[in-house]
């Protein structure tokens, strides 16, 4: 009877054993494949220069310039969207804040219609 408790223990730890694999975390991850628009978008540093709104209200055509209304210190800041999903904000020479950090980052994605 003791010989088959070591038995299966044996069993046991063999397979516990066997399931685990060594950590890889050290290992660098395969590059996303990107689509023609994400290529596109991540290729480099983007910097907003211009901002248009339009509508339409009894047929008239009404635009606006939302550039012009945007302060200065945000006009000079470039946007880096990267292959891993990430993005940099980096408020460059011109801050809103100086109590602000220098750079801010989020995630991006784009929705079924291929828009971000």
């Amino acid at each position: 009877m003791k010989h088959d408790y070591f038995y299966a223990l044996g069993l046991s730890l063999t397979l516990l054993l066997a399931g685990c694999s060594k950590d890889e975390s050290g290992q660098a991850k395969p590059a996303p494949t990107l689509t023609a628009k994400e290529t596109l978008l991540t290729a480099k540093n983007w910097r907003i220069t211009a901002v248009v709104g339009a509508t339409t209200f009894m047929g008239n055509t009404i635009t606006v310039d939302g550039f012009k209304q945007m302060p200065a210190c945000e006009k000079d800041n470039f946007y880096k969207d990267n292959a891993d999903k990430t993005a940099v904000t980096d408020e460059r020479a011109t801050r809103c804040s100086t109590s602000a950090p220098q750079t801010q980052t989020a995630t991006w994605s784009f929705n079924a219609a291929g828009r971000s």
